[in-house]
């Protein structure tokens, strides 16, 4: 809301890029969980509905074992290998 001036805009934040997000634990906005199932589970069964909640979350997303397998492996791919061993990018 400070960068739009829109009231409408309140408690929404810029969501961050998915690149090596299984090495970015904790995760949410918050630091609840470190664990990326948990994540899963949280959007699988234990969704808290607000006035900001994004209408394609509110009756949640349920997900098989199956698909939360499938969902783990794909953000295995983000994760840029390159970049991680790079030493010239590792924190002193």
């Amino acid at each position: 809301m400070r960068i739009t001036r829109n009231p409408a805009d309140s408690l929404k934040f810029k969501v961050p890029s998915l690149r090596n997000v299984m090495l970015s634990f904790p995760y949410f906005h918050d630091g609840r969980t470190r664990d990326i199932f948990d994540v899963f589970e949280h959007y699988n069964a234990r969704v808290v509905n607000g006035p900001t909640t994004d209408p394609l979350v509110r009756n949640k997303i349920p997900l098989s074992n199956f698909e939360k397998g499938q969902l783990w492996a794909f953000l295995n791919t983000l994760t840029d290998q390159a970049f991680i061993s790079n030493p010239g990018l590792a924190q002193p």
